[in-house]
């Protein structure tokens, strides 16, 4: 069964209506996306305009954006599952990459019963009082009708509401919400050519139309809070009287929607305040939930290089979204602001999500509002809380018209309330828009305000030698004020508010600059003037990823991890191992391929590119969809202390797409901060062979490296290392090879080398298989080994230093030596043994019995000269007398092997020169008369092997023979005995094959005057 991920809109917890899936959703990781429905995005729109989508068949365009022109959705009409599209799609040249279309929910907690109001005197609203967010008698309000003395909205200020619509007919909203000069109701036409035909007050992109009338409500509530008319005598007010809302509506009746709606909404939001110009201060995000969407958070920010500022819900499931991020709300871009909720009392509703990752806490709980018709009610949730937020950006807005976005984010943030009250729950404390006591947010004195807008966290980590960009807003009331400067180490860095380098705007009050990580470990960076804004840096290596001598671990205990399709299981050590991200005791194994050392652990199928999971401590040996049909998940804990192993082997294990098993393992070590990806089979006949459907790399802390992504990349028997090769004393084998005859009873000679940059400290072994263990060894030295019986023998050389080991194996197949082998063998060396003795000249050589009588003859002589005439010697002794004996045989030999050098044809011998001739000679003869020579027939051409009955014959060949499959087409085995070896050669391919894992070295062609063997029949 496939389980897939859903990525649902900012809507958390309870469902403002229910929570019934669309019967237009499927499953995917986990959450539910449109079954027919993906979004594509190209590299450039040159990319797209070349390859249009619906040249690939079964896909078809639904729709390209205005603004975000690479972006498309897409139309799969049901031709295959979702993770098949997703991977058919990414292989488009020039896709960046492909998205399922994840399903959104709005972000309201429950409904609550709605009190019977009492009236107050200002403004004129008759249910105003029951708005305590915007003044209560508690004071855990915003302040709003002190802020009201400065400004009550502006009709050119603009808020977008990407929700559920809004009844832009409601009596407390119609005359904020925006009309499209453009366009000419009702006419059919597209008048201002935006893509839209009659977008009046907005569009829907849920039913792809320009009517975004509300059929739920939660938009037109959340549209309510933000700019309900105020001081009209009607209903409700909202933070601003008089700002103008900007309906998108991709949420149906239910709360629910897709990623691709939202992403066409904010496309709209974007093209009006690029093609129109609309000062678009915000927009309204009461949606979220879900997973990581790395095109999602591409989108925003655009709108943050756009200026707009993105509130968002921080969700409903009452969880620290500093460990388990909630999105949107937990992107780390400048242009978000996420909103927690809080209730009249102060108290921290129960329902809401918090953090130092949550920027602010606003009234969330019983919130009294518009919806649909004419009406009013109370909901309650983060959806509720944003929208006070995002009304008093507007409000700022309108106060201070000449202040940045950054500024206004700024300005809202660094006058909150409570900071220390809502400690670890949220970031700044709660929304304030009024300090009674002197400076606030609308009524900001003379006075700088520094505040860090990037990096986000008060603790970052990056990579060492990477750069980390900073940005500061220095604000007096909105407006730039002085140059940050920041300390760290002996240095000291001047942030520039000039549109140079890193700052994008100049004079925007948003001064910026870059650090560079020089260093290895954390730092405190010091802000003049503004220490409550320091912070910390953490540089760290990266690991790279290194291919390296096969490093396969065998084990003889394995614990089996009882994993399903989409599966995760942890694996809790009693020690810790040490990975190139840090020590951890715990291991948590998906079955898709992945592995995590940290929390957030995922079972995710569908792999992409690294960093895509948005977690720490990732392993990615071989990401795919993965099912265990037949094999197993296992790991077993190797060695002692300090120097133990977790290997964790994935045998035998299929793909959900296919008939083919793969078998990989993982190993980690305990002292060392190096893991290995072993591959013992990963080449398969079909379309997963070599990793083509997988990701291997690593990621951590917002980092990857992505060694192979869909690409054959691996083979049999290889292994990475991952790991940072500068800081590790790790003993590298450059190679392990073998020569000989790998048959019972012949030697095998076995040679493993180190890298010319080893360690002189670095110490070599070496197992040859056969039972004796491992034994010293010296770099580049031949070990000989004769195996006894047949059986495949695993070779290993080990090399190792103090803190770090390194081995390479390899396989090798000795077998017995067959009959026809050994009949060939004899035979040959027969045929041999004749024409040398008979012609010993032609080899230059002489035979034994006149190499004999010539030594004796000389050494007699010898030692007759030296019996007869001891004293010509200087011999005066016996034992004298044998020493100069053996010296005057020494000096008898040189003087014959001068005498043979000179002269070899007086001792029945040749120059190796004339041997050539003479073999030449002796070819043709063997030519002219094969049978003399025991040939049966001379081969010419193909028709003289053609012609040859079945059984095995001796052949000669008169002419050079490359191409062995055309000559040989109609027979089953070639023989030639050259280099003291037997070589072989068929045009079966099997049994070509055979021969191949049989030993034998196969033919590659023959020469003239060879002699070889013919099998037929």
């Amino acid at each position: 069964m496939r389980h897939s991920a859903l990525f649902a809109p900012a809507c958390f917890g309870i469902l403002l209506f229910g929570s019934a899936v669309s019967s237009l959703a499927a499953n995917y990781q986990g959450h539910a996306v449109h079954d027919s429905r993906v979004i594509i995005v190209w590299e450039d729109t040159t990319k797209q305009r070349q390859l249009n989508v619906n040249q690939y068949g079964a896909f078809s365009s639904i729709k390209k954006h205005g603004y975000l022109k690479n972006i498309e959705l897409v139309d799969t009409h049901y031709s295959t599952s979702i993770a098949q599209n997703l991977k058919i799609l990414s292989a488009i040249p020039g896709v960046k990459a492909v998205y399922p279309d994840y399903e959104i929910h709005a972000l309201t907690q429950s409904d609550t019963p709605t009190d019977t109001p009492s009236l107050s005197t200002a403004p004129n609203d008759p249910d105003y009082s029951l708005l305590w967010g915007l003044n209560d008698p508690d004071d855990f309000d915003i302040n709003a009708e002190e802020a009201w003395a400065y400004s009550t909205g502006s009709s050119q200020v603009y808020v977008g509401v990407i929700d559920s619509g809004v009844d832009y007919t409601h009596e407390d909203l119609a005359a904020n919400v925006w009309t499209n000069p453009d366009e000419i109701a009702g006419n059919g036409i597209d008048d201002d050519a935006n893509g839209w035909v009659d977008d009046v007050h907005g569009i829907d992109t849920s039913a792809n139309d320009s009517d975004p009338m509300d059929e739920g409500g939660h938009g037109t509530h959340v549209a309510g809070t933000i700019a309900g008319v105020g001081n009209n005598g009607i209903g409700i007010t909202g933070v601003n009287w008089t700002s103008q809302i900007i309906p998108c509506r991709f949420l149906d009746a239910n709360g629910e929607g897709y990623a691709s709606g939202a992403i066409e909404c904010l496309d709209y939001m974007a093209s009006l305040k690029i093609d129109k110009g609309l000062n678009l201060v915000a927009t309204n995000n009461s949606w979220g939930g879900g997973g990581y969407s790395a095109l999602m958070e591409e989108v925003i920010s655009v709108h943050n290089s756009l200026g707009i500022l993105f509130v968002a819900a921080s969700g409903n499931e009452g969880t620290n979204i500093d460990s388990q991020p909630s999105y949107p709300a937990s992107y780390d871009i400048a242009n978000i602001i996420s909103v927690a909720a809080i209730d009249h009392n102060g108290n921290f509703a129960y329902f809401s999500n918090y953090g130092n990752s949550v920027d602010i806490a606003a009234p969330g709980v019983e919130i009294y509002s518009s919806v649909p018709g004419n009406n009013y009610e109370s909901y309650s949730g983060t959806s509720m809380a944003a929208p006070h937020v995002t009304g008093a950006l507007a409000l700022l807005k309108a106060a201070h018209p000449d202040v940045s976005s950054n500024g206004l984010k700024s300005l809202l943030l660094t006058n909150a309330s409570d900071k220390d009250l809502y400690d670890g729950e949220t970031r700044y404390g709660r929304l304030q828009l009024f300090n009674p006591e002197g400076d606030g947010a609308i009524n900001c004195g003379d006075t700088t305000t520094i505040t860090r807008v990037a990096p986000s966290s008060s603790s970052v980590s990056i990579i060492y030698q990477d750069t980390l960009a900073v940005h500061f807003a220095s604000l007096n009331c909105g407006e730039p004020s002085d140059t940050v400067t920041l300390n760290y180490q002996d240095t000291s860095i001047e942030l520039m508010d000039n549109g140079i380098g890193s700052d994008n705007i100049a004079n925007d009050g948003i001064f910026s600059g870059e650090i560079e990580a020089s260093w290895i470990g954390t730092i405190n960076i010091d802000v003049v003037g503004a220490s409550d804004q320091s912070f910390s840096i953490t540089s760290t290596r990266f690991p790279s990823i290194t291919e390296v001598n096969y490093q396969f671990e065998s084990i003889d205990n394995p614990t089996e991890l009882n994993l399903g399709d989409d599966d995760l299981e942890t694996i809790e050590l009693d020690f810790s191992i040490t990975t190139p991200f840090g020590t951890t005791n715990t291991i948590t194994v998906s079955s898709n391929g992945l592995l995590f050392g940290d929390s957030g652990a995922s079972s995710v199928y569908t792999n992409t590119l690294l960093p895509s999971l948005g977690v720490n401590h990732v392993f990615a040996p071989f990401w795919d969809d993965l099912y265990n049909s037949s094999g197993s998940y296992t790991w077993e804990v190797k060695g002692t202390t300090p120097n133990r192993k977790l290997v964790i082997n994935y045998t035998n294990i299929h793909f959900y797409y296919g008939n083919e098993p793969v078998s990989f393992q993982v190993v980690f070590n305990e002292s060392t901060p190096i893991v290995y990806y072993n591959y013992a089979n990963i080449i398969t006949s079909d379309s997963h062979s070599g990793g083509s459907t997988a990701t291997v790399g690593v990621e951590d802390s917002g980092y990857g490296v992505t060694y192979s992504y869909n690409t054959y990349a691996l083979h049999d028997n290889m292994s990475l290392l991952i790991g940072d090769l500068e800081q590790i004393d790790l003993p590298v084998i450059d190679s392990l090879t073998y020569s000989g005859i790998p048959r019972v009873g012949y030697p095998v000679s076995l040679v493993a080398t180190l890298s010319d940059n080893s360690s002189e400290e670095t110490r070599m072994r070496i197992n040859v298989g056969d039972g004796n263990g491992f034994q010293p060894y010296r770099s580049g030295s031949v070990t000989t080994v004769v195996y006894s019986t047949a059986g495949v023998y695993t070779v290993i050389a080990e090399a190792s230093t103090e803190t770090a080991s390194q081995s390479s194996s390899l396989n090798i197949s000795i077998l017995s030596i067959s009959d026809t082998e050994q009949a060939l063998i004899d035979r040959a060396q027969s045929d041999l043994l004749t024409t040398i003795q008979n012609s010993p000249g032609n080899f230059d050589l002489v035979s034994t019995a006149t190499a004999q009588s010539m030594a004796n003859n000389a050494a007699s002589a010898r030692e007759e000269a030296i019996i007869a005439n001891p004293s010509a010697v200087g011999l005066v002794s016996q034992q004298a007398a044998d020493a100069a004996s053996q010296q005057a045989a020494a000096l008898a030999e040189q003087a014959t092997l001068a005498a043979l050098a000179d002269n070899p044809n007086e001792f029945g011998m040749m120059t190796l020169e004339n041997a050539a001739n003479q073999t030449q000679l002796a070819q043709q003869a063997i030519l002219d008369a094969p049978q003399d020579w025991g040939l049966s027939v001379i081969a010419t051409t193909p028709d003289d092997i053609s012609t040859l009955s079945t059984g095995t014959f001796l052949v000669g060949a008169s002419t050079d023979i490359e191409d062995l499959t055309a000559f040989f087409s109609d027979v089953r085995f070639v023989w030639v005995f050259e280099d003291g070896l037997f070589k072989g050669w068929s045009p079966d391919n099997t049994l070509r094959s055979q021969l191949e894992n049989s030993g034998y070295t196969l033919i590659s062609r023959i020469r003239s005057g060879q002699g070889f063997w013919v099998t037929k029949g």
